[in-house]
């Protein structure tokens, strides 16, 4: 007798913490949730301790008895002809936004809409800004290979003389276009002249020579603010042998950004 009250005693002590911490812990309401099976009323799964629609491709599928059918964050969406449903479904260079196959940026490109959220050496091709035609021809004349920052070769004079010869008139013309088609902001026009004569002397006819160019420059559209003159004598040679063909390639003006 004494044994079976202890026995009953026991079970009460043993159950009676049982029964309080029933009580203290808070009853899990949907959408939360630690299984699936208590999502299972809803026809859900448990991801991250929250009921969803669905965890997969296939489970989408199957609830909606259909093949299109796909889980898109964790909710199930039909794709519709023509739409797709992953980047595979695109065709080379695009990928899958939103149901709908779009181009891939490559590297430092930017996208548009039209031409006008473009530089003016680009045009706007299937959302991306790429270089247009005329850009294309004048690149190899006007653009640094490796950087592709504006370029531009020095023009030459004869000896003792400001005036432009004609070859160095038409690779102005160039010029213009290439300062125009790729936005230069400024250039500065920089004369120089062979070491023969004085100091002073050379030092007014490098500035005559760059004030040459930039007359050039004006009289083919190219405002006068992004253009500078500078004249630098003959302190900066390019060739030190004293030779006509030296000389010659002193007598000129550089242009820098």
């Amino acid at each position: 007798m004494i044994n079976m009250k202890k026995s009953i005693k026991s079970v009460v002590l043993l159950a009676l913490p049982l029964g309080l911490l029933s009580f203290c812990t808070p009853k899990i309401q949907y959408p939360t949730c630690e299984s699936d099976e208590q999502c299972l009323e809803h026809q859900e799964v448990c991801v991250d301790k929250k009921c969803v629609e669905c965890n997969s491709d296939r489970m989408c599928q199957e609830k909606l008895g259909q093949s299109a059918a796909i889980c898109v964050k964790n909710a199930c969406q039909v794709v519709k002809p023509g739409q797709c449903a992953k980047d595979q479904d695109c065709a080379a260079g695009q990928k899958c936004q939103n149901f709908t196959c779009v181009d891939v940026l490559p590297v430092g490109a930017r996208a548009c809409k039209t031409s006008q959220d473009c530089a003016a050496s680009e045009d706007c091709v299937k959302g991306v800004c790429q270089m247009n035609d005329q850009a294309k021809r004048l690149s190899d004349t006007c653009l640094d290979p490796q950087t592709k920052k504006l370029q531009l070769k020095p023009v030459y004079f004869d000896y003792d003389q400001s005036e432009l010869t004609p070859d160095s008139s038409n690779a102005l013309k160039t010029y213009v276009e290439c300062i125009k088609t790729f936005n230069a902001d400024s250039i500065i026009l920089s004369g120089h002249t062979d070491e023969r004569g004085t100091v002073e002397y050379n030092f007014s006819l490098s500035e005559r020579r760059a004030q040459s160019v930039m007359k050039y420059f004006s009289s083919l559209g190219l405002a006068a603010d992004k253009l500078k003159v500078v004249g630098k004598g003959k302190s900066e040679h390019v060739c030190m042998e004293q030779t006509e063909e030296c000389h010659a390639k002193n007598r000129r003006v550089e242009f820098k950004q």
